[in-house]
């Protein structure tokens, strides 16, 4: 309002830098690496995934370790590129959840903007405790989880209520909603860039 906007960083900005030190940090050290083909094949009891990184490791012709690599490589420029589908499908979400509210799509957008940066952030600051109990499904990851989860309602339902100035108790409502669409959003989009990731390199 007093004409500083170049003190104060813009939503997109925000949002895509905090992304990129959080992909940064969960990717860098193996043992809290998400989006890493091997914490998935460690966390197998299965052997599904193990086996089916043989078999493409066979018909492609190289060593295992090479492919899993390349997997991880390409996985994380998907999940890069689809980020900005992340911050849409939510806009969307709050489009449907405020549909009576009048507000332009841009606002939503804003929104979508302002949470996903926290969520983020959230990651970031909780990457040392990560580093001490590790990604894998564990009691005390379950718990780490459980608590961030948590943290991100209680941000949403305040930010909900704050811009929507809706009751509390329909806010309420709205951000269990628009938080459990949120998390299958961000599900979403790891599968969809895993299966996009397979695609490119058993087809290439």
């Amino acid at each position: 309002m007093r004409g500083r906007k170049s003190r104060y960083l813009t939503p997109l900005k925000l949002c895509i830098i905090v992304f990129a030190i959080s992909l940064f940090v969960y990717t860098i050290y193996k043992p809290v690496a998400v989006y890493n083909l091997e914490t998935f094949i460690e966390s197998d009891q299965t052997g599904t995934w193990i086996s089916l990184i043989n078999e493409l490791a066979g018909k492609k012709q190289i060593p295992q370790d090479i492919l899993i690599e390349k997997v991880n490589e390409k996985w994380q420029v998907y999940v890069s590129w689809l980020q900005i589908t992340n911050v849409i499908f939510f806009a969307l979400l709050l489009q449907i959840a405020y549909m009576f509210s009048k507000r332009y799509f841009v606002e939503h957008l804003i929104f979508s903007l302002h949470f996903l940066s926290f969520s983020f952030l959230s990651t970031i600051i909780l990457w040392p405790v990560y580093l001490f109990v590790g990604v894998q499904i564990t009691t005390a990851n379950l718990l780490v989880n459980f608590f961030a989860m948590v943290v991100g309602i209680v941000y949403l339902f305040f930010a909900l209520r704050n811009v929507y100035k809706q009751s509390s108790a329909m806010t309420l409502l709205k951000t269990a909603l628009l938080y459990l669409g949120s998390y299958l959003i961000v599900l979403s989009i790891m599968i969809t860039t895993l299966i996009l990731t397979f695609l490119h390199i058993f087809l290439s």
